[in-house]
């Protein structure tokens, strides 16, 4: 079933920048876990996040009851570890920090902020007009949590 569901999003002719844009275009229906599943696996991967960032904060946002399918239980547990506020992380466009509006992707981790900043190959900003945002939110404010080895979190701004 689930390679039956990513088949449209990551067929022939799919890259990893118009994925998202075939996600939105799926046009069989899907049950609430599985429209989460997939979400969560074309944002995982994903390029053009930052360019198309309010479809894909749109997507996050999109009323489902479900949202705990976006996460794995040891994700849901070590976010709700946290406590009632976190500091995140986000390598971004100097012009990205100064307008507030933020894309979605950030990181409890310092270094990997750092790295999307000053070393990512496919940045849409030359280096020099980088820098790294940091913030302390409410853990109540944050989407989701992805362990892996950028330790994301999914936030999205409110301005």
């Amino acid at each position: 079933m689930e390679e039956q569901l990513k088949e449209p999003i990551f067929g022939r002719g799919i890259n990893t920048y118009n994925c998202f844009s075939r996600f939105f275009k799926v046009k069989h229906p899907v049950h609430r876990w599985q429209y989460l599943h997939l979400i969560r696996t074309v944002y995982e991967n994903w390029d053009g996040l930052y360019l198309h960032r309010q479809e894909v904060k749109d997507a996050f946002l999109k009323d489902e009851p479900d949202k705990d399918y976006l996460m794995k239980p040891e994700e849901q547990r070590f976010l709700a570890s946290l406590g009632p506020m976190v500091l995140i992380h986000r390598g971004m466009s100097k012009d990205e920090a100064e307008s507030g509006n933020f894309g979605l992707s950030w990181s409890l981790s310092g270094r990997v902020a750092d790295f999307f900043s000053l070393d990512y190959g496919r940045a849409h900003f030359p280096y020099e007009h980088m820098k790294v945002g940091t913030f302390r939110v409410p853990t109540s404010d944050v989407i989701a949590y992805f362990s892996g080895s950028q330790k994301e979190i999914i936030y999205i701004h409110k301005p």
